[in-house]
């Protein structure tokens, strides 16, 4: 199928950051099961504010919004944002940035729909309207500017575009609006008729979008159907058609609803039902990579888009699988298994390293103390 035709360069695209006050007791309670409360909330924290600095450094984004988890907290974010500033007079990227709460209820997949929405009505440069929204979380400790600005390219070519988690959720969530395709959508591309159409770390309950995280729900289960063992689980098959029926019927030309209505959020099946969803919809769905990537093989596929080389399919690998740090197993999982960005992540994982220390978890990063 071949990719439709690319939105003007200039079309305006607003990421919108889920985010939570990093509160002791609040912050990462899964984490803090293993590095204990006041441990979690700061790693958390660091973990935030470097996705702050790295969203402001992207290239292609109008507006950046945080959302946070609870209304009555919007005298200590600021508090927070205030306090982020950079040592020795930087912004640490928090010039620029707007802030809204999330909007009440339980379900994680209004509060994204709702936050994409506002984001689409309002997050141009100017509070205007822009065509293009990102959501993503604040858990995903290798997230950098770069990442962002392939989902915005990817935009370009494909109406939904997803940052796949490690653990089958995802960390980000791309839509547009208005140019919907009327087939079905695929990874390799779909065309787009301007019509209606025929969903943040990945995304934690407060803190990003693509899983809902439950204590008690376990990473490991026995059981459970994970990424690459096929789009389609059997119940949510059996009533996709009737959802998307639904979902469509109040589509107004933001995100789609067919992307967030009956999404199991609490398995780790979030980003196969999720693109099952999208397809069903007639939406065209961005490729995504299926393991963790090098580094320099991202870099060269943004290198050729920048050049102008073969339009989308400079981005054929879509984007990269990155950890999200739930547990203190996937700060282990981070830990060992190296960063594509290399020394630019090294203070976070030093950090990382000194808590797990201090938990007595060091069997599986003792090449690291040399």
């Amino acid at each position: 199928m071949r990719p439709q035709a690319p939105l003007p360069p200039a079309a305006a695209t607003a990421v919108v950051i889920f985010a939570r006050l990093p509160i002791p007791g609040k912050a990462k309670t899964r984490l803090a099961a293993g590095i204990g409360d006041a441990n979690a909330a700061e790693f958390y924290r660091q973990m935030a504010e470097g996705t702050f600095r790295a969203t402001a450094r992207c290239r292609l984004v109008s507006s950046r919004t945080l959302f946070f988890s609870e209304a009555a907290d919007a005298d200590a974010i600021a508090r927070w944002l205030a306090h982020s500033r950079a040592p020795g007079g930087g912004d640490g990227g928090i010039d620029g940035m707007r802030t809204a709460s999330q909007c009440k209820g339980s379900d994680l997949g209004e509060r994204m729909r709702h936050a994409l929405n506002h984001a689409l009505a309002c997050g141009g440069p100017s509070g205007g309207p822009c065509d293009k929204a990102i959501v993503m979380g604040t858990d995903i400790p290798d997230v950098e500017a770069e990442h962002v600005d392939a989902a915005v390219r990817l935009l370009d070519y494909h109406d939904v575009v997803f940052g796949p988690a490690a653990d089958g959720g995802y960390y980000l969530l791309g839509v547009k609006r208005g140019r919907h395709s009327s087939g079905k959508g695929s990874d390799g591309g779909g065309g787009s008729d301007g019509g209606k159409g025929g969903e943040a770390g990945d995304v934690d309950e407060a803190e990003g979008g693509g899983k809902e995280k439950q204590a008690g729900n376990q990473r490991h289960g026995q059981g459970r159907r994970r990424k690459g063992d096929g789009d389609d689980s059997a119940g949510f098959v059996a009533t996709g058609a009737a959802r998307v029926v639904a979902a469509a019927a109040d589509y107004e030309g933001g995100a789609h609803p067919a992307l967030f209505a009956g999404i199991p959020w609490s398995t780790g099946t979030v980003l196969a039902d999720s693109v099952v969803a999208a397809r069903r919809a007639g939406l065209s769905v961005a490729p995504h990579q299926r393991s963790r990537p090098s580094h320099e093989g991202l870099a060269l596929t943004l290198v050729g888009a920048e050049a102008g080389a073969g339009g989308a399919d400079n981005y054929s690998l879509g984007l990269p699988v990155l950890q999200d740090i739930d547990t203190s197993d996937d700060l282990v999982a981070w830990v060992s298994g190296g960063s594509p960005g290399g020394a630019v992540k090294r203070p976070l994982r030093d950090a990382a390293i000194a808590l797990l220390r201090a938990a007595g978890l060091t069997r599986a990063f003792a090449e690291h103390e040399s």
